[in-house]
């Protein structure tokens, strides 16, 4: 059989303690790799970046000692989905953190060449793309690629929205908790020139429990409203213990489920 979508993972193993690949990631992964047979998507995982370079040196911004590897991990993402786009027609990008419960389906989007991707909060005005969950044709991913090493690599070709948040994020003062510059935080620009073309989807939060999918779940409120069949965001730290409170819920809810 001829797999026209792929999904897509990708883990820098040398950033990670070897303890936690085989209590943490390696559990995760399997969900997914399960989940892609079971419905049909190739997968493909990916340990260290295809072509490496240092983001820090390309933005000219400080990230913490500890966060280095793990920045630059974040934009390799976007250069391990566009490597596939030549095989494949629609590819979905999955966090190597994300934990499958049952079968969960995407919701079928009219429109193939949008970017549907997640969300979680705002910097400042603008809504911050979350891409622990993201997938596109691969027209619109190789879009998003090139954009992305322009950005990188050509200073003067860099708008407003991206300026601003790069000099906000130099002098500490991205709001909402950030920090540093993400990959995420660098896509706010491309989702708001390209509105038209993308589709937020709203994670549930503490703060709006109300609100949100029913098929996808992040972060430390993930307990509190997940429910089977879903892609579960396993965020927080430490992941180990995050996990295992899920595999005791999910056993729990499995035995009370029996006498019903």
């Amino acid at each position: 059989m001829t797999h026209r979508r792929a999904v897509v993972q990708g883990l820098q193993l040398d950033n990670v303690r070897q303890s936690q690949v085989n209590s943490f990631w390696i559990p995760c992964m399997d969900t997914v790799k399960r989940w892609a047979k079971q419905n049909d998507w190739s997968y493909h995982f990916f340990d260290a970046a295809i072509n490496p370079y240092d983001v820090q040196t390309l933005l000219n911004v400080d990230y913490q000692t500890e966060d280095v590897k793990t920045r630059n991990g974040q934009f390799y993402k976007i250069d391990w989905v566009n490597s596939l786009c030549d095989q494949y027609d629609e590819i979905l990008w999955l966090d190597s953190d994300i934990y499958v419960w049952g079968n969960p389906q995407l919701p079928p989007w009219p429109a193939h060449d949008n970017l549907k991707c997640m969300y979680t909060h705002s910097i400042h005005a603008w809504q911050r793309p979350n891409f622990s969950i993201f997938w596109s044709s691969s027209d619109t991913l190789r879009e998003m690629h090139d954009w992305n090493q322009l950005m990188l690599n050509n200073p003067s070709e860099r708008g407003e929205i991206y300026s601003c948040l790069l000099t906000l994020a130099r002098h500490s003062c991205l709001d909402s908790g950030e920090r540093e510059f993400t990959e995420e935080i660098s896509f706010i620009d491309w989702t708001i020139t390209n509105a038209s073309r993308v589709t937020i989807i709203p994670y549930k939060t503490e703060e709006n429990p109300d609100e949100g999918c029913d098929w996808a779940y992040n972060g430390r409120y993930l307990l509190e409203c997940c429910t089977p069949d879903s892609f579960l965001h396993l965020c927080d730290y430490p992941k180990q213990n995050q996990l295992q409170r899920f595999l005791a819920y999910k056993a729990y809810f499995a035995y009370i489920s029996q006498g019903k």
